[in-house]
């Protein structure tokens, strides 16, 4: 966890801050502006986490800006450089042998003082092993991370930005709030400065991990949890078409022949029967050249087809990754696997809340809940709804014009 507490020297802070980190079962996390004098660290750790280890940069920075706590029967610490704005450490957690980089970050207020940070990053770079950047940078990356106050401008973003795509890092996606600062006041601002970023090797090399964006509870800023996802259960792939699907030469012909086909029935039922037909087509066609497009890059004796099979190959990547041109040679791959992996992750629905409130994480209950939603909104103007076959509209009670149109967006999303 990183957290800006804003103070950690009065009691009722550390108590809630405590509750909080046994409620996680937590076992490293990194405390910001705590504002607790060198000499007071030691008893106020071993008051909140008796016999844990800590380590602060009172030693780079006089008000000792991050400080940083871990068990040490969960996690194995080893720093390896500090400054006034950032701490990294080689973390390696016991239980499943994972070894990780770490920068934690609590950057300056002013534009020109965060230079400094982001040129200590951009040297680190730590592109050899998994690593995550965590912490609270006192800079917005787009302009809707930001509501009230001074509009944001490019100037603003363009250092971090820089910083960001020189190191390969990516932010990890996220659960809870979008903005994760304000300041309290009558005319309140809203905005996104606490951020994880990991890089390539994380999103390789790494369990499925998370961030939590908390409710900010005794401080201005929101803590920030980095958790394993649970395990989800694979399940069937739905069927996307893929730009390198149309440029075969059979493509033309299978929507052809499929859409060309004789269908008896409502019109609607005609298109949905053909689509699905046409997709089962496709699939086979996609299998037939693509199956193994992805992994069969090695260069043998016909020049010309490994030239297309590495062009087909890019494009795919490309397109899943949805990111932009990159001029990076043969890390395109890399880059594209690595863009893909995020952006899957991102639009999985880990945790969702039900009717009564309460937040599910398991996948059947996930389901489930989906299931109940859909149930009640095609339910609630009528009766069960009917399966559709021919003449489907021509039989049983009319429906109104509402429920049409609840039906025929129901059938174009499956």
């Amino acid at each position: 966890m990183s957290w800006n507490v804003r103070g950690l020297n009065g009691l009722n802070k550390q108590r809630e801050v405590k509750l909080l980190c046994n409620e996680l079962e937590l076992g490293i996390m990194c405390f910001i502006e705590t504002r607790i004098k060198v000499h007071k660290v030691g008893s106020v750790v071993e008051g909140m986490f008796g016999g844990w280890e800590y380590r602060s940069n009172h030693a780079a920075h006089y008000n000792g800006r991050l400080l940083l706590v871990w068990r040490k029967d969960w996690f194995d610490v080893v720093i390896e450089s500090e400054a006034a704005q950032a701490m990294t450490c080689q973390i390696t957690c016991l239980s499943r042998q994972l070894r990780f980089n770490a920068t934690f970050v609590y950057a300056f207020n002013q534009k020109e003082e965060r230079k400094e940070l982001w040129n200590y990053i951009m040297q680190l770079n730590l592109r050899s092993g998994p690593w995550v950047v965590l912490g609270d940078f006192n800079a917005v990356l787009h302009a809707e991370d930001r509501i009230g106050g001074t509009q944001v401008t490019y100037a603003e973003i363009v250092d971090f930005q820089h910083c960001l795509d020189t190191c390969g890092l990516v932010e990890l996606p996220t659960n809870g709030g979008k903005y994760t600062w304000t300041d309290n006041q009558d005319e309140r601002i809203f905005s996104r400065i606490d951020w994880v970023f990991v890089n390539g090797e994380w999103m390789d090399d790494m369990p499925d991990c998370r961030a939590n964006i908390l409710p900010a509870g005794v401080s201005d800023h929101c803590p920030i949890v980095v958790q394993m996802v649970k395990c989800i259960k694979k399940k069937r792939r739905a069927f996307k078409l893929r730009q390198c699907l149309v440029s075969t030469s059979d493509f033309h012909k299978v929507v052809e022949h499929g859409w060309c086909t004789d269908i008896a029935g409502y019109k609607m039922f005609q298109v949905v029967q053909k689509l699905k037909m046409l997709k089962s087509n496709l699939k086979q066609l996609h299998r037939q050249h693509f199956s193994n497009i992805v992994q069969e890059q090695e260069e043998t004796s016909l020049r010309p087809k490994y030239r297309q099979s590495a062009k087909l190959s890019e494009m795919f990547l490309i397109q899943r990754s949805k990111a932009t041109w990159i001029k990076l040679g043969d890390d395109n791959t890399k880059y594209f696997f690595a863009i893909i992996k995020q952006r899957k992750l991102a639009q999985s629905v880990c945790q969702i809340q039900d009717e009564q409130s309460q937040v599910q994480h398991e996948q059947d209950k996930i389901t489930a809940v989906f299931v109940r939603y859909y149930q009640q909104l095609l339910r609630e103007h009528g009766g069960p709804r009917r399966k559709a076959y021919p003449g489907f509209f021509n039989q049983g009670p009319k429906l109104s014009m509402e429920q049409q149109c609840r039906l025929r967006a129901f059938l174009r999303k499956r």
